[in-house]
């Protein structure tokens, strides 16, 4: 059962993707969600001071929801 925690972790990871995904869409047409997966890829994206730090946010967010869910508690403590 997933938690109200990860819940709205899982809001904030999408709507930050989705933020990530229409920064590299401005930067470089018809970037695909699985090509942010790999910007060094992608010169341009690569080197975009917006599309790192966005980046940065969304990789922070998945890191707190692995480590809740790593817990054990789903963040109930949080």
């Amino acid at each position: 059962m997933r938690t109200d925690t990860d819940l709205i972790l899982g809001g904030l990871i999408q709507h930050q993707r989705e933020k990530v995904l229409k920064i590299a869409q401005r930067i470089s047409p018809g970037v695909t969600l699985e090509d942010i997966r790999n910007p060094q890829d992608l010169p341009k994206l690569y080197a975009d001071p917006d599309f790192n730090f966005e980046d940065g946010i969304l990789s922070g967010l998945l890191t707190a929801q692995m480590a809740l869910r790593q817990s054990g508690d789903g963040g109930k403590g949080v």
